[in-house]
């Protein structure tokens, strides 16, 4: 049980538990503006959360394929304050009838692992490596997802940059924001956020981001970041 300043998470039957990478995207990403969101592979239902606190009316689609998470979300979403703005569903992603449906964004903490080794939990490896679904998925979808001015933003390895980059070429999408996420001071960045969209904007904003000191203490803007839910 993870309590927040607005609300409290329960992840107990989410293989996925909460962790930094979720806190750390949904605390970054700009959401100015934003009506009408995505959470695709909700999980316990973290993101769609913080971006109901972050925003004053957006409407979100939470979707999550394995029925413990969705659980989890179902109940996390109904005991928070925002339960009027988050419609929380079961269903596979890649299979899923969006109709015409059209987002102003899309988040998304996506399986991003794509080593052959795996865990023997079927939900956690679905959970962490990509399967029909993840980052590739993502960016392919995102133009039909998405509004022209919308935009799409997930987290993933640093070690895949490159490779992201060169797929997001391929997708016709322009990066907006990208930020270096460095674990401990003097260490290599370990995570990327990243926020694209199918329209090129102006000049893409590119940033660091450390989490910790190298005496293990939290870096002031780590906590400024995410002032807004940590207790």
């Amino acid at each position: 049980m993870f309590k927040f300043k607005q609300f409290t998470i329960d992840d107990t039957r989410c293989e996925m538990k909460v962790g930094t990478d979720s806190v750390l995207l949904g605390s970054w990403v700009d959401v100015t503006g934003v009506r009408k969101i995505l959470d695709a592979g909700c999980g316990s239902g973290l993101l769609a959360i913080m971006a109901a606190q972050r925003t004053t009316d957006a409407k979100i689609d939470a979707i999550e394929f394995d029925s413990n998470a969705f659980s989890d979300a179902l109940n996390n979403v109904a005991d928070s304050a925002f339960s009027n703005r988050i419609n929380v569903i079961c269903s596979d992603i890649v299979n899923y009838d969006f109709a015409s449906a059209k987002y102003d964004m899309i988040i998304s903490n996506p399986p991003f692992f794509t080593e052959s080794l795996r865990s023997p939990s079927s939900g956690r490896a679905a959970s962490r490596h990509e399967g029909e679904f993840g980052v590739e998925w993502l960016l392919k979808h995102a133009s039909r997802l998405l509004d022209s001015e919308g935009s799409l933003a997930f987290i993933a390895p640093a070690s895949r940059d490159e490779e992201i980059t060169f797929k997001i070429e391929l997708s016709r999408l322009h990066i907006q924001r990208h930020c270096e996420v460095i674990p401990v001071a003097g260490r290599p960045s370990k995570r990327t956020l990243w926020q694209v969209s199918p329209t090129q904007g102006g000049t893409p904003a590119f940033s660091t981001l450390t989490i910790r000191n190298s005496d293990g203490s939290l870096t002031d803007e780590y906590i400024s970041l995410t002032s807004e839910f940590y207790l």
